[in-house]
């Protein structure tokens, strides 16, 4: 039961879709790298979790860990449905909330 509740703590901050390093995590989850590292490789094994090793010399900017961008929407929606739902957003044109969301629907959808 413990392994996932930490492997759902480890998520809740992967659900945003950026890159993460192990220390951020660390801090956000209070567990330690080697279990943060542990259990990221369990998860990556079942969900579209990318591990990207860092620099030996602790320069910024290589390392992290992100969950795939459209997983999440993915999971509610097929491509189709995601496009259908741009089409009705866009002959709402008034609306700046519709557009926002457009636009945040046509982010998500991406390279898709």
């Amino acid at each position: 039961m413990r392994t996932r509740y930490t492997q759902m703590e480890i998520l809740m901050c992967l659900f945003d879709c950026k890159r993460h390093t192990i220390s951020e995590l660390q801090s956000k989850t209070g567990y330690s790298g080697s279990t943060i590292r542990r259990h990221l490789q369990e998860l990556s094994i079942f969900l579209p979790i990318e591990i990207y090793r860092g620099s030996k010399t602790g320069e910024q900017g290589g390392g992290g860990v992100v969950l795939q961008k459209n997983y999440l929407l993915n999971i509610l929606f097929h491509n189709w449905e995601i496009k259908l739902l741009i089409q009705g957003l866009e002959e709402i044109d008034e609306d700046l909330r519709a557009k926002e969301l457009k636009e945040k629907l046509e982010r998500l959808l991406g390279d898709n």
